[in-house]
């Protein structure tokens, strides 16, 4: 048996998860930012770019995260 060859411990990587969450959420908020109706209570243009930047800021921190998470994860094995 080689003594070099030893089990790999899994590593909670709360970064990567935070980021998946965060990319999640960002595709929710983009794909629901087209398929609003414009109401009288919903403002429509200013509504519609606010939601966007949100959702692309959501996915820009998100995918930044967990881009860091993995990259940590290598560094430690």
């Amino acid at each position: 048996m080689a003594l070099d060859k030893q089990p790999t411990k899994k590593v909670f990587q709360p970064l990567e998860i935070i980021g998946i969450f965060w990319v999640v959420f960002g595709v929710i908020v983009l794909f629901a930012t087209f398929f609003v109706k414009a109401t009288p209570q919903v403002p429509r243009l200013h509504g519609i770019v606010t939601n966007i930047i949100a959702g692309l800021l959501l996915l820009a921190v998100g995918l930044a995260c967990v881009i860091k998470g993995r990259a940590n994860k290598r560094k430690k094995h």
